[in-house]
């Protein structure tokens, strides 16, 4: 059996890991940040969206959502982003939306997973209970023989309920993780190889606000642009970290590498690289 056709979705829901252990105070300054951080993303790529803050949740919107998944899972701070679909937060809503979104795949078994967050009146287990009741009898009415499976199932319907709005989605893009680039201190960069520009990617993953100096590959650049990486700063390394009141300098040296490349400066050198295998 094909699929009917492509699901009408209402924007990207976005979530975020290590920034919710953080204290309140530092959740809601990343959290911010990350949103600025998205819409930047979104200039670069030339991507329409907005993003509102749901809760523990981010939601972006705009006329191309998937164009927004592809901006989210290239945004340090994302952990996953799901098209979805936005109802109402009523049990009403999320069984009548339900069986659409799930008949626009081709599958037997399915299992609904919900969670919820909020004061509804219902459980995440009423939830899947009567959302999965509608998905089967729908599915039964379409002449398909579905049975429930919770255990690896070929469909699986997601429902997230918040406060203000229920989310219902299909599937989970996994992002990069980390924490909003630009939450932490300043650090110039090291650009002369792939070696250096994974040690820059992963500080800007860790917040750095990161930027090169000195003599660099150039084809790097437009590659670490696209993730967040700084303007190129002027003068060499120990010049340019002064100029731009880096905090530190970052290298993408290796145990492998006999002799440091970075001359003793008046600030750290950090060098991500040293504790990963080659």
């Amino acid at each position: 059996m094909t699929p009917t056709t492509e699901p009408h979705w209402d924007g990207v829901l976005v979530r975020f890991g290590e920034i919710g252990i953080k204290s309140a105070p530092v959740r809601s300054r990343m959290v911010s940040r990350l949103r600025t951080n998205l819409l930047d993303q979104m200039i670069r790529r030339g991507t329409e969206g907005d993003v509102e803050a749901r809760g523990s949740r981010l939601m972006l919107r705009g006329p191309d959502p998937k164009a927004l998944l592809d901006t989210a899972v290239h945004t340090f701070g994302v952990v996953s982003a799901s098209l979805v679909r936005r109802v109402a937060p009523t049990m009403e809503a999320i069984v009548a939306a339900a069986p659409a979104l799930a008949l626009s795949r081709p599958w037997t078994t399915f299992a609904v997973r919900a969670r919820r967050e909020g004061n509804q009146g219902f459980s995440s287990q009423d939830v899947a209970v009567q959302a999965g009741s509608a998905i089967h009898r729908a599915a039964t009415a379409a002449g398909r023989t579905p049975k429930v499976k919770l255990t690896g199932p070929e469909m699986e319907l997601h429902v997230d309920v918040r406060q203000d709005a229920a989310y219902l989605f299909l599937d989970g893009a996994e992002g990069p993780g980390g924490i909003p680039t630009a939450t932490q201190g300043k650090v110039i960069c090291l650009l002369r190889n792939r070696n250096d520009a994974l040690a820059a990617w992963l500080m800007l993953r860790r917040g750095c606000a990161v930027a090169p100096a000195g003599e660099m590959d150039a084809s790097l650049v437009p590659l670490l642009r696209g993730w967040g990486l700084s303007k190129p700063q002027p003068g060499m390394i120990a010049e340019a970290a002064r100029y731009w009141k880096a905090m530190a300098i970052c290298s993408g040296e290796t145990l492998t590498d006999s002799i440091p490349s970075v001359a003793p400066a008046a600030l750290p050198i950090l060098r991500p690289l040293y504790g990963l295998d080659p």
